[in-house]
Order: structure tokens, then C-alpha cells, then sequence
């Protein structure tokens, strides 16, 4: 049950992202919080995403290695599939 909430909650963070964000469908609004820090709207808003989520150190960029992890493993997969 606990995969399947986080997994519901990624699913929507990610429409959020690129419905009402304009960013890309592949990334939560948390990962792009991380990679736009530098910009003063994302930056306030990694601040309030990280204070929501106390209990990690940087739920930011927590998720952002997440999607990383993720599009690797992906990779990798698609790269087995066409060389087998």
C-alpha cells in the first residue's frame, strides 16, 4: 500500500509538472525544484517543499537522484532489449 501511495504521488507530481508547470512529464515538481534553484520562484519553492518533508535532509534533491536513478535503470533496460 505504501508503494502504490508514493507511487500515486509521483504520478502527480509529475502531471502537475507538465500540465500547470509547463515542465517536463518525466519529473516531479520536487527533482525540478532542485535543478532550478538558482532561479528565485524555485528556489522559495525547494524551501517550502523541503520544509513539508522534514524528515530528509533534502527531499529536493532526494528526488531529483531518484529520477536519475530511475531513467538509468530505464536506459540500461532499452539498451539490453536492443543488443539481445
Amino acid at each position: 500500500m505504501r508503494d502504490w501511495l508514493g507511487g500515486m504521488a509521483t504520478w502527480l507530481s509529475q502531471g502537475i509538472n507538465c500540465a500547470i508547470l509547463k515542465g517536463n512529464p518525466d519529473m516531479t515538481v520536487s527533482a525540478r525544484c532542485h535543478i532550478s534553484r538558482d532561479k528565485r520562484r524555485w528556489r522559495i519553492a525547494r524551501a517550502i517543499i523541503n520544509r513539508i518533508f522534514f524528515w530528509q535532509d533534502d527531499h529536493c534533491e532526494a528526488s531529483f537522484s531518484s529520477d536519475v536513478a530511475y531513467a538509468k535503470l530505464v536506459t540500461a533496460a532499452h539498451k539490453r532489449l536492443i543488443h539481445d
